[in-house]
Formats: structure tokens, C-alpha cells, sequence
């Protein structure tokens, strides 16, 4: 099994409650930052790159920005 599973939906299922595509990408993208070695980063990131498809841009700047938020408070 791969670093991350690749969902084919825009909801994910997460500890008993449905991730919205928002949320998912927003984890990626701290998963992506956070990733102990380059090839962990580049895996989250291509997963990113998925997980964004459909949403318009200033979605994914908002989560760009929620990410950023989260990992800073670490």
C-alpha cells in the first residue's frame, strides 16, 4: 500500500466522519510541508495536485493558506 491512497471521490472517509475535498487537501498540502524526505513531499504534492482538480482557484488558495496556518502552530 502507498504512502497515501488515492481516493476517487471529492469526500473522503475519516475516523467515522466524511472529509470534504477541501479539508483533504488542506491535510495534504501540511502532509506535503510537514514530509520527513523529498520523496514523501513530492508524493503528498502529486496527491495535492489530484485532490484540487475541480476546485477553483481561490479554493485552493484558501487552503494553501490554512495549511500554512497549521503548520506554523506546530
Amino acid at each position: 500500500m502507498g504512502l497515501f491512497p488515492i481516493p476517487s471521490q471529492t469526500a473522503f472517509k475519516h475516523i467515522g466522519h466524511k472529509m470534504t475535498q477541501l479539508q483533504a487537501l488542506t491535510q495534504c498540502l501540511v502532509l506535503a510541508i510537514t514530509a520527513p524526505d523529498d520523496h514523501k513531499a513530492q508524493r503528498a504534492s502529486e496527491l495535492a495536485e489530484e485532490i484540487a482538480r475541480g476546485l477553483s482557484v481561490d479554493q485552493v488558495e484558501d487552503c494553501k493558506a490554512q495549511a500554512l496556518e497549521l503548520v506554523e502552530a506546530l
